[in-house]
């Protein structure tokens, strides 16, 4: 799958949840130029991400050949810390098109496909579906 439609569908996701983007140095504008991947805290606050984080967004990418993450969403909960990955699915044209259809049709219900990292206990990291809010720029969890 080509690297730069993969990049352009990532932009027009950010587009669609209202991610920052007037500027540069700004979520959309840091992808847009450097493919960084920042993360949405507590009410949709943004931040760059950790350097922990950093890693376990490489180690998704490079498990999981053709996925793409755009952006995370990190949560503190009972279960351990938690790094929701929103992610584009670029592994061939039949599922990147199927992953664009089921977007489309799913963030208007507010949901998302994603992989969720419990970076407190890895064991506990799957992929799913979670519910999603835009809000201050960035991305709350809402389930």
């Amino acid at each position: 799958m080509n690297y730069e439609k993969i990049k352009e569908e990532c932009l027009r996701r950010m587009k669609m949840l209202k991610l920052h983007d007037e500027g540069e140095f700004t979520c959309v504008g840091d992808f847009r130029k450097n493919d960084k991947a920042w993360k949405s805290e507590f009410l949709g606050i943004l931040y760059w991400l950790n350097e922990e984080e950093e890693k376990a967004v490489a180690k998704f990418e490079k498990e999981h050949k053709g996925l793409k993450v755009y952006h995370c969403i990190k949560n503190h909960t009972e279960f351990g810390e938690l790094l929701t990955m929103l992610y584009v699915n670029g592994r061939s044209q039949e599922e990147f098109e199927e992953d664009v259809t089921y977007f489309d049709y799913d963030i208007k219900n507010g949901f998302c496909m994603t992989y969720v990292c419990n970076m407190t206990d890895e064991w506990s990291s799957t992929f799913g579906s979670v519910g999603i809010q835009s809000l201050n720029g960035g991305v709350k969890r809402t389930c």
